[in-house]
């Protein structure tokens, strides 16, 4: 949802719901790519890719999704040589 509010230019409630994010994260109920994607639609690249590395290690189930998202919700990422190195760190081959 942080992700679609920043899109859509409503940085403050974007904000709010990643401040939420990282609350549900550091209680263990929720895994970091939603952060990762959050920071991406913020356009904060460094720390998208730092949560994204996070969720990766993490080894959460959402990151088999990471390659669609390069497609969507993370768009603006996949010209940085992070996201192939992601990519590779997840298992998909080029």
């Amino acid at each position: 949802m942080g992700q679609n509010y920043a899109q859509a230019g409503e940085r403050e409630e974007a904000e709010r719901i990643l401040q939420e994010t990282l609350a549900l994260h550091a209680q263990g109920s929720i895994g970091a790519m939603p952060v990762g994607v959050t920071y991406a639609g913020l356009g904060e690249t460094d720390l998208a890719f730092e949560w994204l590395r996070r969720a990766v290690q993490e080894r959460g189930g959402t990151v088999v999704y990471l390659k669609v998202y390069g497609r969507t919700h993370l768009r603006d990422l996949t010209s940085d040589p992070r996201y192939d190195e992601l990519l590779r760190l997840v298992g998909f081959e080029d």
